[in-house]
């Protein structure tokens, strides 16, 4: 299917599955948040040559494309409807292509970034508590928009364990989990009391049996 095969679709029906565009991505533009998603302007060429203004869109902001995925080819599942300047068209990439035409997972960046041209300012550096030095724990620009607990929880979750591998440590869970509550709430979760821990205390004293003197046996 060529992009010219999307405009005799009927308004907001969506390229079959497995039988979208084959195009390759000429630019990409800023991204802004709509109401239920994040919208990208990208131009694409399909095989037959033809280049086409299309609309990317998804949930999460580390998906959107930079300037690295320029000359990347992807078979995009779109669709097109009516808005103010005529026919536009939207859609994602279903599946992508390395330069052999095979399917492949493209590599985002190791440290998640925004798109290249985004104008927003980079935020201050954030270093969680015992996190390995010398890594870039900086959250992508677009945390600059309003973003939900979950996708902040998400993307920190990405960051601390990127941190790990980088720095060569295991990635442990219950740390990374720690770390991540510590960047999203401040809160140190490792420093709260285990309500199911066992607390044994002198029956004569009431101090806990390390701190007790008492020569009378328990």
């Amino acid at each position: 299917m060529q992009l010219s095969d999307v405009l005799k679709l009927q308004e907001k029906q969506w390229t079959q599955k497995g039988n979208g565009v084959n195009a390759a991505i000429n630019a990409v533009h800023k991204a802004s948040q709509g109401k239920f998603n994040w919208k990208q302007p990208v131009n694409i060429t399909d095989l037959t040559g033809a280049m086409m203004d299309i609309t990317f869109e998804t949930e999460y902001p580390e998906s959107l494309l930079g300037q690295q995925h320029i000359g990347k080819r992807a078979i995009w599942r779109l669709k097109w409807w009516k808005g103010r300047g005529g026919q536009n068209i939207s859609g994602y990439p279903e599946t992508q292509l390395d330069e052999a035409g095979q399917p492949e997972k493209w590599q985002l960046p190791t440290v998640l970034q925004p798109p290249q041209n985004t104008q927003q300012a980079p935020l201050p550096s954030t270093q969680a508590t015992n996190a390995p030095q010398n890594v870039d724990m900086r959250m992508p620009d677009t945390y600059a928009y309003p973003v939900t607990p979950q996708t902040a929880r998400r993307m920190s979750r990405a960051v601390v364990i990127t941190a790990m591998l980088r720095s060569g440590q295991k990635p442990l869970l219950s740390y990374a989990e720690e770390l991540v509550e510590f960047i999203v709430s401040g809160i140190d979760v490792s420093k709260i009391p285990d309500p199911d821990a066992e607390i044994t205390v002198c029956p004569h004293c009431k101090k806990p049996h390390n701190e007790c003197s008492c020569t009378v046996p328990f």
